[in-house]
């Protein structure tokens, strides 16, 4: 009988073998990890969008202006819209009501604007009052809806120019009283990008653009209560 065992050199080559095929399972299973990884990224991030555009939407279409007589004895309560640059604030009914009990109304003053962080993009954050107020400029507590905004721009349609506008203020002789009929928001993104220290090639840094537009229900109305 036959009683010849491996050679050390059998043994040696069936090591690396096994130690090649060991080495080619890890990395296909790490690649299937990390593109799972992104891929759940990438759709939490435009979930994130989608909740963030839908809830300015929401803010936008009850936008108003209301008759002179609403503001007040005292001028103590200010209905308009004013944008420019990074922000834009503006009356709305659409508040929402988070905490019960709490010492609120429907009609209120919404706020976005862009913050520019330390790593040179952009964070957008959103203003809530708890009623209106005697001044249109006034920001308040915010929290921040949307990160890692690399580039942004805020755009209002002028019904009366019929065109366009970077800026907008419901107290100026152009736009007295009145509301952009379409506000529109461009966003740019790059949704593989969790933080700075990620490595990722060209390919997976590729930004997203964003464009919505919304359009204000009441722009050319003036409501009484």
């Amino acid at each position: 009988m036959n009683k010849r065992g491996f050679t050390l050199l059998e043994i040696l080559i069936a090591m690396s073998l096994l130690a090649f095929m060991t080495l080619t399972l890890t990395n296909i299973t790490e690649s299937i990890l990390i593109t799972r990884e992104r891929v759940d990224y990438k759709l939490e991030q435009r979930h994130i969008i989608s909740l963030t555009l839908t809830r300015m939407g929401d803010d936008l279409s009850m936008a108003f202006t209301a008759e002179n007589k609403f503001q007040g004895a005292e001028k103590e309560y200010k209905t308009g819209f004013m944008a420019k640059d990074d922000r834009m604030i503006f009356s709305t009914t659409g508040q929402i009501h988070v905490i019960k009990n709490h010492r609120d109304t429907d009609s209120a003053l919404v706020g976005y604007r862009f913050l520019k962080g330390e790593n040179g993009t952009y964070d957008l954050i959103r203003y809530q009052s708890d009623y209106l107020k005697n001044k249109m400029d006034e920001w308040g507590p915010a929290f921040v809806l949307l990160k890692h905004i690399q580039e942004y721009k805020l755009e209002f349609y002028d019904s009366n120019k019929r065109q366009w506008v970077s800026e907008w203020d419901s107290t100026s002789l152009t736009t007295a009283g009145r509301l952009p009929q379409v506000v529109k928001i461009k966003l740019v993104l790059s949704p593989d990008k969790k933080s700075d220290d990620d490595d990722l090639s060209s390919d997976d840094n590729r930004t997203v653009e964003w464009i919505a537009e919304f359009p204000v229900t009441l722009y050319d109305k003036k409501i009484g209560f």
